[in-house]
């Protein structure tokens, strides 16, 4: 009798106080909360814009709708169910620290749909990949990498190391908020069709990259690039619609480090110009704008209606290793040998005069004259 009472206090409090339910039984994590913390690097496209603002109707015919093909051929599914997908990277050493020439970033990427995504494993995958329980979710193990990737919701899949997507499977989200750099690229940009934000000052790549573009750029050790930043951004009437690209590139003080990177693009674009190879794209390169914006260099242009930009983008992108000259690599005994090809600036050559005609042709039963080379010299 003396445990009756008790047992029927416990029974009523449970029934007005019930218990909170166990984060397995919670609801899946939003999508955000598989993102790095004050991630620095990230690229980002935004489809569900895309169709809404007709532009994808505008650039998924002629050659790209076989790129589009065979892309959801790959996916096993139709770009049509695709709303976003989001890519950010992180390197696996502190800030200021240089990872291995080995060492591979971190990175996590995250699509989010309208409808059912299928299969993460795809169709052709299957034994790529090792299936694995973490409470109610099927986490497959990449067999080919340390990643994973996890249906979460069929609208929302995640690829990424195992252990990160374990731990938020296991109740331990992140909050997933970009670093003040990254937003304040991204904020109040209407229209914000993809961009891409990297981190240059830390990761090597992205480095390597805008030095490879702008090698004579010349910058004081002390006021290097921090962060570059591409954006392609829907503008012009509903019925109009035009791409604009923009690029961005970000020193930490507006000092000499802005000057040099402003007089490096400016050359790089020159050069372009002048190529005889790029006459195609020349009118287009005519129409770069710039401006400085705080301690940003920003370069954009109009590249015209959506149904052509794709073709003048892809028709772009070959003259760009023509800004400063090409780097050739070449490996000769082992040993790897970098040579840098310097694109001189091209001189103005007076065309050749036209042959003049001799008056009086050839006499009737004349013998033709055919001149006779020795292929060696006098």
């Amino acid at each position: 009798m003396k445990l009756v009472v008790p047992i029927l206090v416990a029974t009523a409090c449970s029934a007005l106080f019930p218990l909170p339910t166990l984060r397995a039984q919670d609801k899946p994590p939003a999508a955000r909360q598989f993102l790095l913390d004050e991630y620095r690097t990230v690229i980002h496209a935004n489809l569900k814009l895309w169709r809404d603002s007709g532009v994808w109707d505008e650039v998924s015919g002629g050659a790209t709708k076989l790129m589009i093909s065979l892309i959801e051929k790959e996916m096993a599914f139709s770009l049509d169910r695709l709303d976003s997908v989001t890519s950010v990277q992180e390197p696996l050493v502190k800030a200021g620290e240089e990872p291995a020439m080995h060492q591979m970033p971190l990175q996590i990427t995250i699509l989010q749909g309208n409808g059912d995504l299928g299969d993460p494993a795809g169709n052709d995958n299957e034994r790529r990949y090792q299936e694995a329980k973490v409470g109610d979710y099927r986490l497959l193990l990449d067999q080919w990498s340390n990643n994973a990737v996890v249906q979460v919701s069929p609208q929302l899949r995640v690829y990424g190391p195992t252990e990160m997507l374990k731990s938020v499977l296991a109740g331990k989200p992140r909050t997933g908020l970009p670093s003040a750099d990254v937003l304040s690229f991204t904020a109040g940009k209407q229209n914000l069709l993809a961009y891409m934000v990297a981190d240059v000052k830390n990761h090597r790549q992205p480095r390597e990259s805008i030095e490879a573009i702008l090698p004579d750029a010349g910058w004081p050790e002390d006021d290097k690039p921090t962060h570059m930043c591409l954006r392609l951004l829907a503008t012009g009437d509903e019925d109009d619609r035009h791409l604009m690209l923009e690029l961005a590139v970000r020193h930490g003080k507006d000092g000499e480090g802005l000057v040099a990177t402003e007089k490096a693009v400016t050359a790089a674009i020159k050069r372009l110009r002048e190529l005889q190879e790029a006459r195609i794209v020349r009118p287009l390169l005519k129409k770069i704008e710039s401006e400085r914006d705080g301690t940003d260099g920003v370069w954009r242009v109009d590249l015209g209606r959506a149904r052509n930009a794709m073709s003048l983008l892809g028709t772009l992108a070959p003259f760009m290793m023509y800004t400063t000259g090409a780097r050739v690599q070449q490996v000769q005994q082992g040993v790897m040998v970098v040579e840098e090809v310097v694109i001189e600036e091209a001189e103005e050559v007076a065309p050749k005069p036209k042959p003049v005609k001799k008056s009086g042709g050839k006499k009737k039963g004349q013998a033709k004259v055919v001149p006779v080379t020795t292929g060696g010299g006098n």
